[in-house]
Formats: C-alpha cells, structure tokens, sequence
C-alpha cells in the first residue's frame, strides 16, 4: 500500500522556500524607509455579480476572500486558489491546511496565504498581502508579510477565518509598520 502524498502536495511544498528566499531578497534589496505616513487607501470592493456580467481577474475563481485590515480599510479578493483539506483532500493531509491566492477584482492589491505539510506535527505557513504594482500590475512597493508565529486561521470545511498580523517589508507601508486584519475566506 502507498500512503505517500501526491505530486501536489510536494508542489505546494515546493513554493513556499521559494517565497521565504523571495522574501529576504526583497528585504535586503528594499532596505529601509521611513514612509509610515502614508494615506491609507480606500476600500476595494469585488465586483457586482448582481447583473451576471463581471470584470475578473483572467483567472478562474474559485472562492472569495475578505481582509479586513485594522484601520479599516477593507481588501475583497477574487481567489485564483482557494483550496482546503474540503476542497482538495489529496493536497492536504494536514487537517488545517489551505492555500489561499488572489487579487482584487481591479488588480491592484494580491494576497497569498498557505500553510501546508505533511505531517500536523510540522507545518509550514507563509503569507504575503501586496499592492501598488507597476504598469504591468508586477514589482509591488506595498508588501507585508504574515508571520507565522501571529496566524491564528482555522480552515473547516471550505471557510478559512480568522487573525493575522502584518509586517511592512516595502517601501510603501500604506497600513504603517504593522498591522492586524482579519480574514474571512470562502472557498
């Protein structure tokens, strides 16, 4: 009998060094700014589906995402991945596990969050919320990281909620050094 994981699984395992060494290249290469006095931005809202007509990101959803940031400022993502032990049992043996990815409806804000493993007794979280990209919607001056010591989301079913904290590592920090938020994801 096999009980080793899927080829997904590993894939997901895969990504998250590569977002961790993605991060401290953008930490060494951003150094560091004093710009907290930044105008926090308006709140980005999905698009009315009420019509059957909307304006999406080229990917397909699958789930929406909500990040309520604590000044207020309110985040709706179109999710590109949104997956739980629910939603893609194969891909998770974790019983907490999800892997949650999107942009707002307009482009101009993306959210990433996973925490994946094979084991409960080691997972890996990583999370990053960005923003203020370039022409092209790449290269993100906003960005904040999730460390994993603040996560407090539970996946059950296909919901994933909870609390997080974030930590500006760009040069713009348009919700200052750090921050709290809250997450409420539908899958």
């Amino acid at each position: 009998m096999n009980s080793r994981p899927s080829n997904r699984s590993f894939r997901r395992l895969a990504g998250l060094p590569a977002l961790v060494l993605g991060l401290a290249t953008v930490v060494a290469a951003c150094g560091s700014s004093d710009d907290s006095a930044a105008t926090p931005t308006e709140s980005v809202q999905a698009p009315d589906t009420t019509d059957g007509e909307t304006s999406e990101p080229e990917q397909a959803s699958s789930g929406r995402a909500t990040l309520t940031i604590a000044d207020g400022t309110v985040y709706e993502f179109v999710m590109s991945s949104c997956d739980t032990q629910d939603t893609d049992p194969s891909g998770f043996p974790l019983s907490n596990g999800y892997d949650l990815s999107g942009r707002t409806a307009d482009g101009q804000f993306g959210m990433s969050m996973g925490r994946a493993g094979l084991t409960d007794d080691e997972p890996v979280m990583s999370g990053l919320v960005e923003g203020d990209f370039d022409d092209q919607g790449k290269n993100a001056k906003m960005i904040y990281s999730v460390p994993s010591d603040t996560v407090d989301l539970t996946a059950s079913g296909r919901q994933v909620n909870g609390t997080l904290d974030l930590r500006a590592i760009g040069p713009t920090r348009t919700h200052g050094d750090r921050s709290s938020a809250t997450l409420e994801a539908n899958c």
